[in-house]
């Protein structure tokens, strides 16, 4: 397909996760959704009205009829991406409230209608069937479920496609006449794989040899990780999108990974590398098919301002749009800050992060150390690429990669650092050790560390490790 070229399609696809998107968060969400449910019952029943809480709405998001008579009941429950046996009781109180509030201000209920922007799972869908039996026989109440399916067959209708419109195709400003109209097409993102330049891509630059510019990368060596991501970097062509994530220390070799397997791909393939959180929101609904989104140090896009956001648009692509490929890698400790959930209530503050990673991710550990079949393949390749003959031959304890990646000349500058500069890189790897974010470092430690002479120890607060029990082997694995 052509740059430009226009892809036929018909009614734009509808997401219930753009609610989110729009209020920007889950809490928001939910009245966003009700706000959406109110507004497609008044476009398809004449005279449909919505109650406000004050300080309760009766159990009542949005009504069709007198409240001295009949009425038909929208409950608007934002239950995302799947209604499970959890929120059961949640429809019982629902239902009950409205039941208990029509007895005691004299109205009549005639239908009450759940909507909810998911399916249900088996077992809920069977506890739902018998639960609505009862109950409409109990109270005399007819009941109805709009889910995810029900609601985009009537918000496709014509009678609300202003609806639609409105909280699921993209909004943009209308331009002064006398500005020159954009092109209907927007380029697609990215470049073809074939034009890529892997130091782009943030692959780590190689120790030299003589007569090299230093633009050569070394000679590859594939480990297990490699036929795992491989693997899966097959399963994407046959119309199937996926998302991979290489977890290991820095230096490891974990992007070169990636960059060796996207260059499997046909050559019609390309790869998109957004800079930042705001570059990726901007750009995915450009995205199409064939696409490689390239996010090395995955949780810069997903930790900090917008990381929700640009989760919850990663997991819509990976299952709305096919023969896409995530890639992306990350440090452990910073994989367990974005997956394992706070233990205090309502901070739950990465949950489609979390999600994201652990639910639609595979993720492939990579070794920080070349040892057995792997070290005897290095060994047996070093005969033609003589950074790696040096490499297996001075990397102390397996550590091939990170000797590759010119850890050994990062280590010599340390040491011959003066002591100003020593207490600051010991006190920025204490830092970063326990989680700290490198780019946000509490700079009066960092000034405190820079007064330390003649070898004086200084712990950080709360640190009990002494910085004179660290040694160059540590500085490696933290990739400083």
């Amino acid at each position: 397909m052509k740059q430009h070229e226009a892809i036929p399609a018909g009614v734009p696809p509808i997401s219930f996760a753009a609610h989110q998107i729009r209020a920007g968060g889950l809490e928001g969400a939910r009245a966003d959704f009700e706000k959406m449910i109110a507004d497609l019952a008044r476009a398809t029943v004449p005279g449909a009205r919505a109650i406000s809480a004050n300080p309760g709405d009766w159990g009542i998001d949005a009504f069709a009829g007198d409240l001295d008579g009949a009425i038909t009941v929208w409950q608007a429950k934002y239950f995302h991406p799947i209604t499970t046996t959890s929120h059961r009781r949640q429809i019982e109180d629902s239902f009950d409230s409205v039941i208990k509030a029509a007895g005691n201000q004299r109205h009549t209920v005639h239908k009450w209608v759940l909507c909810i922007p998911s399916s249900m799972d088996a077992p809920t869908t069977q506890w739902w069937d018998a639960w609505k039996k009862a109950n409409a026989r109990t109270h005399n109440v007819a009941i109805e479920l709009w889910d995810e399916t029900e609601l985009r067959e009537r918000l496709s209708a014509p009678a609300a496609e202003s609806v639609r419109r409105a909280y699921f195709e993209p909004y943009a400003a209308a331009s002064p006449a006398h500005a020159p109209q954009p092109p209907l097409l927007q380029p697609l993102p990215g470049h073809p794989i074939a034009e890529c330049d892997p130091f782009a891509l943030e692959v780590h630059p190689s120790i030299g040899r003589a007569g090299s510019d230093g633009r050569e990368l070394p000679r590859y060596v594939p480990r297990n990780h490699d036929a795992l991501l491989r693997a899966k970097v097959g399963e994407t062509t046959s119309d199937r999108s996926q998302m991979v994530v290489l977890v290991g220390e820095p230096s490891t070799g974990k992007t070169r990974a990636m960059w060796e397997a996207v260059r499997l791909l046909p050559p019609s393939w390309r790869l998109w590398h957004p800079l930042s959180v705001d570059d990726l929101l901007s750009g995915l609904a450009t995205v199409r098919p064939s696409t490689v989104l390239w996010l090395n140090h995955v949780d810069k896009y997903l930790s900090r301002d917008n990381g929700e956001r640009a989760a919850v648009g990663l997991r819509n692509l990976l299952r709305d749009m096919k023969s896409v490929l995530v890639l992306g890698t990350i440090w452990s400790h910073r994989l367990d800050q974005l997956t394992i959930p706070s233990r205090r209530i309502n901070d739950d503050t990465h949950q489609h992060a979390r999600d994201l990673l652990t639910t639609d991710a595979a993720v492939i550990d990579v070794p920080h150390k070349f040892t057995g079949p792997d070290l005897d393949a290095a060994r047996a390749a070093a005969d033609s690429d003589p950074r790696l003959k040096a490499a297996t031959l001075h990397a102390s304890d397996g550590r091939i990669a990170q000797y590759l990646a010119g850890v050994p000349a990062l280590v010599a500058r340390c040491q011959r650092a003066n002591s100003h500069t020593e207490a600051v890189l010991k006190a920025a790897m204490d830092l970063c050790r326990y989680g700290h974010d490198p780019d946000n470092l509490p700079s009066a430690l960092l000034e405190h560390a820079a007064r330390v002479r003649n070898g004086t120890a200084c712990r950080a607060p709360g640190f009990k490790m002494p910085w004179s029990t660290w040694g160059s082997a540590a500085w490696v694995s933290w990739g400083l």
